[in-house]
């Protein structure tokens, strides 16, 4: 199987904020199933396999508790002339979520589709 990588780099204050804000309103839910905000995407990144018409984005998610979603999508090419006004759901197929959901931005995501390993190093910088 082949193995192909891409880096999604964060500059190091945004990341920072991220991590603190699911840290703050993980540790807010534990303690009264409360948190800061509710079923918001907060900051979305995302990596493409032009090669293999594959994307991978990581959201930061404000949810109850907040999460970091990883989302595999096979990439629709849409001539530039017809993509005007057209959202990321419509230019992008949604193949599956990664399991499981994660309370840390940072780190290797990693996912298999149509024989072929894909990692996502999502670093800062």
């Amino acid at each position: 199987m082949k193995t192909y990588t891409e880096t999604i780099t964060i500059p190091k204050a945004e990341a920072k904020a991220h991590q603190d804000f699911l840290d703050k309103n993980i540790k807010q839910y534990q303690e009264t199933d409360e948190c800061e905000r509710s079923e918001d995407t907060i900051a979305t990144y995302s990596a493409r396999f032009d090669e293999r018409g594959v994307g991978f984005e990581v959201k930061v998610c404000g949810g109850q508790p907040p999460f970091v979603d990883g989302v595999i999508f096979e990439i629709n090419e849409i001539p530039d002339d017809e993509r005007n006004g057209l959202d990321a759901n419509e230019r992008w197929c949604e193949v599956c979520p990664i399991e499981p959901v994660e309370d840390n931005l940072l780190g290797e995501y990693i996912f298999e589709h149509d024989g072929a390993k894909f990692v996502v190093n999502v670093v800062e910088g």
